[in-house]
């Protein structure tokens, strides 16, 4: 049986079914006998709908284009750091 660090570490993989079959398959086994790691698991996902880490706003690939060329032009500044 997995110990609870090694499931909670592994939280973010499995909520978004990144795990391999059995990696998947032992840690639901682990969350049906640990209220820990369940209560872990809510708070995880919770978190997750909150920062919406999987999502990010559509840009059209004229942004894309233009912003690219935007660093390309930029000058090269060099600073120097004067010691005390």
């Amino acid at each position: 049986m997995l110990k609870c660090i090694e499931v909670q570490d592994n939280l973010i993989a499995f909520l978004k079914e990144e795990l391999a079959e059995g990696e998947r398959i032992r840690i639901q086994s682990h969350l049906r006998e640990c209220g820990q790691c369940r209560q872990a698991r809510s708070e995880t996902d919770k978190l997750r709908g909150l920062f919406h880490l999987e999502t990010s706003p559509a840009v059209s690939g004229g942004v894309w284009a233009r912003l690219a060329e935007s660093i390309k032009s930029e000058k090269t500044v060099t600073v120097k750091i004067r010691s005390k």
